[in-house]
């Protein structure tokens, strides 16, 4: 699914189940720019854009790849949701959660997600064995920024005033 828009909620789909799936960049006005209240297993959601989780909002996401989505106010690559044994690279957020944002996180590999507020990688999260590497933020919590950490590798983040904004794409 490629190049589709929603006014609302769901540029790609809504409140569907997708197994090896390309959603790419699609659009939502509201949330979820790649899927909204899905069920998504080894998929790939990539240059996806919305409001509210770029890539996806409120989907329980199994083995997926979320690379190069954008959110205009949190959650660039998710927010809500349930993610196991996901990817997320390169993923911006224009308020928190470059990464993810408010979401569970379980074996989840988070690396160069942005955002300009807090929250590099992940905002508001419970993370369980995830790896943050190389994210950023303006204010703090290159990392994890207000998240619940459980056996984390944390590495290479950064937030800092006095750096200037992180090279945000949104």
């Amino acid at each position: 699914m490629a190049g589709n828009s929603a006014g609302s909620d769901g540029g790609g789909v809504y409140s569907g189940i997708l197994n090896n799936c390309a959603l790419t960049n699609n659009s939502a006005g509201s949330g979820g720019g790649g899927a909204y209240s899905g069920t998504l297993n080894s998929c790939t959601l990539a240059g996806n854009r919305a409001g509210v989780g770029g890539g996806a909002n409120s989907c329980t996401l199994t083995n997926c790849l979320l690379a190069g989505n954008a959110a205009s106010q949190s959650g660039g690559g998710a927010s809500g949701g349930t993610l196991l044994n996901c990817t997320l690279t390169g993923n911006s957020a224009y308020g928190n959660g470059g990464g993810a944002d408010s979401g569970v996180l379980g074996n989840c590999a988070l690396t160069g997600n942005c955002s300009s507020q807090h929250g590099g990688g992940a905002n508001g999260c419970t993370l369980t064995n995830c790896t943050l590497t190389g994210n950023s933020t303006y204010y703090d919590g290159g990392g994890a920024s207000s998240c619940t950490l459980k056996n984390c590798l944390i590495y290479y983040n950064y937030a800092s005033l006095s750096l200037g904004s992180p090279n945000c794409s949104f």
